[in-house]
């Protein structure tokens, strides 16, 4: 069970905004991050899960265009609260609409993008991308990108047998 429930409905794996997307104002730079306070994951005698784990999380970055291009991904970090461990893996998709081909153009110079932003979002399964052992606790969760972090989010795991 994901809590709040609006993090079930959400199709991972893209870079659509969605339900689950933060939202920033107009003029802000930076980045953030939405995830569900709490995952109930349901666990057999021996502690495995007893059904896929998904662990959604929302991110939205709004920075200026680099130049030249930056090919890094978005780095997820979560980190448990019990013993400060963190676990880190990138955000890679495999959604073919995200892919957008090259342009026949050559790129634009430094100058043609001074002053420009591009908007970002991701909607990933943390538990896919980040080798995570899967213990009961508080955790936060958070993504770089470029030299610049996002605000933390609490997030609870409960393994129920």
């Amino acid at each position: 069970m994901i809590e709040p429930d609006l993090f079930s409905t959400i199709e991972l794996d893209t870079r659509d905004r969605s339900t689950g997307s933060p939202s920033a104002l107009v003029g802000w730079l930076g980045l953030l991050l939405r995830a569900p306070s709490r995952v109930t994951i349901d666990v057999d005698e021996n502690g495995d899960p007893t059904a896929p784990v998904v662990i959604p999380v929302c991110g939205f970055h709004r920075l200026d265009v680099p130049s030249p291009p930056v090919d890094d991904p978005e780095m997820l970090v979560i980190r448990r609260k019990a013993d400060n461990k963190e676990f880190r893996g990138p955000v890679v998709t495999t959604d073919p609409s995200s892919m957008e081909p090259p342009p026949d153009e050559p790129p634009p110079s430094a100058a043609d993008l001074a002053g420009m932003t591009v908007d970002t979002y991701f909607n990933a399964d943390l538990y896919a991308l980040v080798e995570l052992p899967l213990q009961s606790g508080e955790y936060e969760v958070w993504f770089e990108f470029r030299g610049k972090r996002s605000n933390k989010e609490s997030l609870e795991l409960q393994l129920v047998p």
